[in-house]
């Protein structure tokens, strides 16, 4: 792993990739990541033009048609990448195309060849754990005090208009159930593991809305409060954290505190720009039950929005 955390320059990224003699380099981005894609991946095809690229991720995903027809990318892999890039890395051990390869995307003699999307992973429990040795991550629990990140599932149902789901849920129409959570025996698990690890202060759930499946997070509350003190922080929305039993069971959990989008005061903005229909209302209840359970709340919120 080379890990970009700000921009490299052109020499130092080559050096650490040539210590590493690589013979695929994958790239994972955003939207506003993607450029520094390009680059690296152009600086690569200058001085080692052996060296396969493929991008993936969010941005790659979602507009697919734009990155594959960039030249210094050989491979885009549209989708969850854990076993396309498996199958990709593969093939290229052994001298063979990409043909067939689910989820990967290649161009060949100026035209583009589109393999079949592949199903989404159903079972996210089959996937191992995060390995975060190879991110340094005892330096990164340091420079953030102790928080450590974490995904507790894939997908989000809303329609919010500035956000990537509805677009992701667009893509991966038919190929499975897009709102996915872990069984909370395997999140567990990696709880325990890391504990055993490293000097963790709290846990930082990144999932976009932690609270969607009411039967699913008091199974976890429960499990959670049996074996573990860390206290944990998570996003939600208004509409799923807007109940006495869910929001009692995680305080009881060790919830410190719940990240909450509001993105903007005027309900009118909210219902016709941002794609969020919760009421003014809704939102005092919801903040006035997590009060009263002794949890923080922080609110996310956007400037400049249309209007």
């Amino acid at each position: 792993l080379i890990y970009l955390q700000q921009e490299p320059t052109r020499e130092a990224f080559l050096a650490q990739l040539q210590a590493q003699q690589p013979d695929l380099v994958g790239f994972s981005s955003t939207t506003h990541q993607h450029p520094y894609v390009e680059r690296c991946a152009a600086w690569i095809k200058e001085a080692l033009p052996q060296v396969r690229t493929v991008a993936g991720g969010t941005h790659p995903t979602l507009v697919a048609e734009e990155v594959v027809k960039h030249p210094a990318l050989d491979f885009v892999c549209v989708g969850e990448g854990e076993y396309s890039l498996r199958e990709l890395a593969e093939r290229l051990e052994t001298g063979q195309s990409a043909d067939g390869v689910a989820g990967i995307w290649f161009r060949r003699e100026g035209e583009v060849v589109r393999n079949a999307l592949r199903p989404l992973i159903q079972d996210l429990g089959e996937l191992p754990f995060p390995d975060r040795e190879i991110f340094d991550f005892d330096q990164i629990l340091q420079r953030n005090n102790g928080w450590v990140d974490m995904m507790a599932g894939r997908g989000c149902p809303y329609g919010c208009s500035y956000c990537c789901n509805p677009g992701l849920q667009a893509r991966y129409k038919g190929l499975g159930r897009y709102v996915r959570y872990r069984p909370v025996a395997n999140l567990l698990g990696e709880i325990r593991a890391l504990q055993a690890r490293y000097p963790l202060r709290v846990i930082n759930f990144q999932d976009d809305v932690f609270t969607l499946n009411r039967d699913w997070l008091l199974e976890f509350c429960s499990g959670y409060a049996a074996e573990f003190r860390l206290p944990f922080w998570i996003n939600t929305r208004v509409e799923t954290i807007n109940r006495d039993d869910v929001v009692e069971a995680l305080a009881r959990a060790g919830c410190a505190g719940v990240r909450i989008g509001l993105e903007s005061g005027n309900e009118e903005l909210r219902r016709d720009i941002l794609k969020r229909r919760m009421t003014n209302d809704e939102i005092r209840q919801a903040f006035a039950l997590v009060r009263r359970h002794g949890l923080q709340a922080y609110t996310c919120n956007m400037l400049g929005i249309p209007g």
